[in-house]
């Protein structure tokens, strides 16, 4: 019944003009901000705490945009099954410096961790090995949070590999992300969530939050190059992906982890249009909030890292 019921929200949404679907998602997003008051709440004081230099006005408008976004997201996640490729390429492309990335490795191949973040249109990565020359594009794996209805799960992890991007349960963890990086292939994995009592304490954006130490992990274990890919959105349903590489002081778990949190800090500091995007509806410092569990995290980390 969901399944049938995804299928056809999702073949609709391919099929609208897309003028009425970026009026669906303004209306959605503005909903979202005005409605949803504990979420428009934490966005806020995220921002405030982030960007204490600017407005009110502008953290506003930033947090009303990213719900805007968020539900542009959304609607793309829902209808890509239905988009054609030909659709698809009018719709994304790669950016210069991500080709000439994939360019050298298929010249040199190499593991390589792909940090990803909560940006816009992040169900687009996966179209990546559309834009890349023949022979470019390498075994390339993406660990997901598998859904709960196995129907639906199943349904959405083919059409997510239709393209060559190969996505692996998160249940399989570290030791099958450790093969294919074995392989010299590439791994790409959220890193900007929370990750509660299993993370490290680290800093982001001034405040401490707990980030996830599977990417160093992974780099320690195979000495892997560290790189964030993301959406970069241009228009509605318009985007490139590109591609930052990540120098960390050392291939330690500690290292890599606060380097990917700097150069995110970097990405959002530089670029508004990518502060926009992201989901700050996620209660990224949300530890700050819970002294239990951050007790733990010190007890079994040893404390902030920087």
């Amino acid at each position: 019944m969901l399944l049938g019921l995804a299928k056809l929200i999702g073949w609709i949404l391919a099929h609208l003009p897309e003028e009425g679907l970026k009026a669906l998602a303004w209306c959605l997003g503005q909903f979202t901000y005005h409605g949803y008051r504990s979420r428009r709440r934490v966005m806020l004081h995220s921002l405030k705490s982030s960007f204490p230099e600017k407005t009110e006005a502008w953290r506003r408008s930033v947090a009303c945009t990213s719900c805007i976004r968020l539900m542009e997201t959304a609607l793309l996640s829902l209808a890509a099954p239905f988009l054609s490729e030909s659709r698809i390429r009018t719709m994304a492309s790669a950016t210069e410096a991500t080709c000439s990335y994939f360019g050298a490795y298929s010249a040199n191949p190499r593991p390589i961790v792909l940090g990803t973040a909560h940006f816009a249109y992040w169900e687009g990565l996966t179209w990546l090995p559309l834009f890349l020359q023949p022979g470019q594009a390498p075994e390339l794996v993406t660990v997901f949070r598998p859904l709960r209805d196995p129907k639906m799960d199943e349904w959405l992890k083919s059409t997510r590999e239709r393209f060559g991007v190969k996505l692996m349960s998160r249940r399989s963890g570290l030791h099958a992300s450790l093969h294919v990086l074995q392989r010299k292939g590439i791994v790409t994995l959220l890193f900007d969530q929370s990750a509660g009592s299993h993370g490290y304490l680290t800093e982001f954006l001034g405040r401490e939050c707990s980030t996830t130490p599977l990417p160093g992990m992974l780099v320690e274990r195979t000495g892997a190059e560290t790189a964030i890919i993301f959406a970069r959105r241009t228009s509605f349903w318009r985007f490139t992906i590109d591609l930052v590489p990540v120098k960390a002081a050392d291939q330690t778990p500690q290292a890599v982890t606060v380097a990917l949190n700097r150069e995110l800090e970097r990405l959002f500091r530089d670029d508004e249009n990518l502060c926009a995007s992201w989901l700050w509806m996620h209660q990224r410092w949300r530890i700050l909030d819970r002294p239990e569990e951050r007790r733990k995290l010190e007890a079994k980390r040893g404390g902030l890292i920087r």
